[in-house]
């Protein structure tokens, strides 16, 4: 028996796992870590700093994978090092970091906030896919939105990547078929010049590895400044499964 689960009943699984309906032996409750400087953040005006991340809890998951799961989440924000262990640990550090630049500024650093938000995309015996957004804001312009997920086993905690559910060559039909999808994403026409689009690869098309297992297929995101400038924003789209069949494992 194989141990990961097969190319075409993943393709099953998710078509018919749309909703937000799991399967029982992992049933999913959201929970969440809420942290902001004494008094919270009432206008842009205000020093003040806000945390807050939404995270699915997964019951039946091994400690394992709970841990690889947490401590991805933790390692969400930009200006938080060191790797922290958990959430709380890493919205502690963040308000630190706050507290400390505002300091030295005197008061006058703009409010901080870093808020992240984690779906389950698939939860099965052999996969759990979960999309994380988040959005930081510590100064500047504008914030930072970025679009991440986490593909991982229930029982070993290991990390998966597309290499554990295709066989070898499925990469050339993968980007041919992405940069299709990839371009009626963003509206552009099939001969339309990416550069001049304003997107740049400079090397021809290529996919990234931030993919995650979706209902429709296996979907992709260039997050903001990744293949072009902030006004093109992220990129996201879906390669269908079916365009896949031949490399399953």
């Amino acid at each position: 028996m194989k141990h990961l689960i097969p190319f075409f009943l993943l393709a099953y699984l998710v078509s018919c796992n749309k909703s937000d309906e799991k399967p029982a032996a992992f049933a999913v409750q959201t929970d969440s870590v809420v942290m902001a400087s004494p008094g919270g953040c009432q206008g842009d005006s205000i020093p003040c700093v806000s945390f807050k991340v939404t995270f699915p809890r997964i019951a039946g998951l091994s400690k394992a994978a709970e841990d690889t799961l947490t401590r991805a989440l933790a390692r969400l924000p930009i200006n938080v090092d060191n790797r922290p262990k958990d959430i709380a640990e890493s919205g502690t550090r963040f308000l630190a970091d706050w507290k400390e630049i505002n300091e030295e500024f005197e008061g006058a650093t703009a409010p901080w906030s870093f808020e992240s938000n984690a779906t389950v995309l698939i939860a099965s015996d052999t996969l759990i896919s979960i999309k994380v957004w988040s959005y930081q804001y510590t100064g500047g312009a504008h914030g930072s939105q970025e679009t991440h997920y986490i593909n991982l086993h229930p029982v070993t905690g290991v990390r998966l990547t597309l290499d554990d559910f295709l066989r070898p060559g499925y990469l050339a039909v993968l980007t041919a078929v992405g940069h299709q999808a990839f371009r009626e994403a963003r509206g552009l026409t099939p001969d339309e010049d990416l550069e001049a689009a304003g997107f740049e690869f400079p090397d021809g098309f290529t996919l990234n590895t931030n993919f995650g297992f979706s209902g429709n297929g296996i979907e992709f995101t260039f997050n903001i400044y990744e293949i072009g400038p902030y006004v093109l924003g992220p990129s996201e789209f879906t390669v269908p499964y079916r365009e896949l069949a031949a490399y399953r494992k």
